[in-house]
C-alpha cells in the first residue's frame, strides 16, 4: 500500500532531481544573460538596399584596384622606356666601336700594304732608300718609251 510519507530513496532521488533542476535552472540564466551576437533581426526583408551598396562598395574597390594596376603598369612602361634607351645608346656605342675597329684594322692593313708595297718597288730598285724614285727606274722607263730594249 501506498505510505503517506515519503522513503529515503525517494527524498534522495527527489534531491538530486532538485539538483539538476537548480543547474538547469542557472545555465538558462547565464544563456540569457550572455551579450547577444549581431545578427538579422525578425523576418527576412527586403535585401535589394544590401545587394545596392555591395555593388557600390565593389564597384569603388575596383576603380580603385584598376588605378592602382595602371599606375603599376605606367611605372613598367617608363622603367622599360629607360631601359630600352640604355639599350639603344650601348648598341649605337657598339656600332660605333665596330665601325672605328674596323676603320683601325683597314687603316691598319692599308699602311701595311703602302710598307709591303715600297718594301717590294725598293728591292726590285723601283725606289731609293727615301722611297724616291731611283735613277734606275727612271732610265727603265725612258728606255721603255724610246723603243729600247730595256
Amino acid at each position: 500500500m501506498w505510505s503517506a510519507e515519503p522513503t529515503e530513496e525517494k527524498v534522495n532521488e527527489m534531491e538530486d532531481l532538485q539538483k539538476q533542476i537548480d543547474a538547469l535552472t542557472e545555465r538558462i540564466i547565464e544563456l540569457e544573460n550572455r551579450p547577444q551576437i549581431p545578427g538579422p533581426q525578425g523576418k527576412p526583408g527586403n535585401i535589394s538596399a544590401a545587394v545596392h551598396a555591395s555593388e557600390e562598395a565593389t564597384a569603388k574597390l575596383n576603380a580603385e584596384h584598376t588605378e592602382y594596376v595602371r599606375g603599376r603598369i605606367a611605372e613598367q612602361e617608363d622603367h622599360l622606356r629607360k631601359v630600352e634607351a640604355k639599350l639603344q645608346d650601348a648598341v649605337l656605342e657598339f656600332s660605333r666601336a665596330v665601325v672605328d675597329g674596323k676603320r683601325s684594322f683597314l687603316d691598319g692593313l692599308d699602311a701595311n700594304l703602302d710598307a709591303k708595297v715600297l718594301e717590294i718597288m725598293q728591292s726590285y730598285h723601283l725606289l731609293g732608300e727615301d722611297n724616291a724614285p731611283s735613277a734606275l727606274y727612271f732610265m727603265h722607263q725612258i728606255k721603255k718609251e724610246l723603243g729600247i730594249n730595256p
